[in-house]
């Protein structure tokens, strides 16, 4: 259970992508799971409550079960980097996180629930400038140090 979790300091986004905590959330209904619950990716697992955990395994199961059922759903926040947040109107952005260094979508205009207690500070120097393809950034920042230390 995620209340429970052995790492009190790991982030939320990187607890839901442990299959030992609960299975089928992949990369994109992370992303689209921290966005339905306002989540802030980088706040500790420790800080969310056991009702705010509860809500959060209820919402990732609705949603599990609605990709089976619905193919015309649309996403609030995965793969539309630059554009605006359907809730409020902020900028998408994307970075990368995580010991995978998996991409993340979100929006920090409106992902604020438990932003005080996050175990990383966010620095925006991570985040992918738009019009730039996650992957790209990842392999001209790779190239840059690879300049610069060799």
């Amino acid at each position: 259970m995620i209340v429970n979790y052995q790492e009190a300091d790991a982030t939320i986004a990187e607890v839901l992508l442990d299959q030992r905590v609960m299975r089928g959330i992949g990369n994109v209904f992370r992303c689209e799971l921290l966005w339905t619950c306002e989540l802030h990716p980088w706040a500790k697992v420790s800080s969310l409550n056991r009702d705010e955990c509860r809500e959060l395994v209820s919402i990732a199961a609705e949603m599990l079960q609605s990709r089976h059922t619905s193919h015309d759903r649309t996403l609030a926040v995965y793969g539309r980097h630059g554009k605006n947040c359907e809730r409020c109107n902020g900028q998408v952005r994307v970075t990368h996180h995580g010991e995978a260094n998996r991409v993340l979508y979100w929006c920090a205009d409106c992902q604020n629930r438990h932003a005080g207690t996050s175990s990383s500070r966010y620095v925006t120097e991570h985040d992918t400038p738009p019009g730039v393809h996650p992957a790209e950034f990842i392999y001209l920042s790779e190239l840059e140090q690879a300049r610069k230390s060799g």
